[in-house]
């Protein structure tokens, strides 16, 4: 199901749930929501809940995490169409809750939290999640270029452990000596 967030990209309003693919969902004349169909393939699974849209390109930046196997994260880049036009698997040292992303007008910026894929957690007790808060597993941010080729050119900077759910926007700063990305 897509019960986390909606999306409005290339004239489809998209409904959002990062264990899925979009689903493209309709306003019916009596004003009700119905699902036309999933938009994407398995191929975009998992995708995240909070995509974020280039307002100068129209381009849609997406990614989803997957706590069961390698790659943890995979990157998406759609058309208006709703095409991916680029894709990179991105290898994560173990998995996280990873729920947001930022994006500038160069650069994507992922946020790897300190929440980490423990599925001994759900046996602990019947209300528990999957995801526990590691104290000592730092928080990383992830630098990369919109359209990189090569995971290996991410630039990881550590923080402190902390979780962030959520981007309200990110921006580039030139002093003329480096660039500077404030989230």
């Amino acid at each position: 199901t897509a019960n986390t967030a909606l999306v409005f990209h290339g004239g489809r309003l998209l409904a959002l749930n990062e264990s899925d693919v979009p689903y493209e969902v309709r306003l019916g004349a009596n004003a009700e929501l119905a699902t036309a169909g999933a938009l994407l393939g398995p191929a975009a699974k998992p995708f995240t809940a909070h995509p974020k849209v280039d307002p100068d390109s129209g381009l849609l930046f997406s990614f989803g995490y997957n706590p069961q196997s390698q790659p943890h994260l995979r990157y998406y880049v759609l058309d208006a169409r709703a095409c991916i036009v680029h894709k990179l698997d991105i290898p994560l040292p173990r998995p996280v809750m990873m729920h947001d992303c930022a994006i500038t007008r160069n650069y994507v910026v992922f946020i790897e939290p300190s929440l980490v894929f423990d599925p001994k957690a759900m046996l602990r007790g019947s209300d528990q999640l999957p995801f526990v808060f590691d104290h000592h597993k730092p928080m990383r941010f992830g630098v990369m270029r919109k359209f990189e080729s090569d995971a290996a050119n991410i630039v990881w900077v550590e923080a402190s452990p902390h979780m962030i759910f959520h981007v309200l926007n990110a921006w580039e700063d030139d002093d003329g000596d480096a660039n500077r990305i404030t989230l």
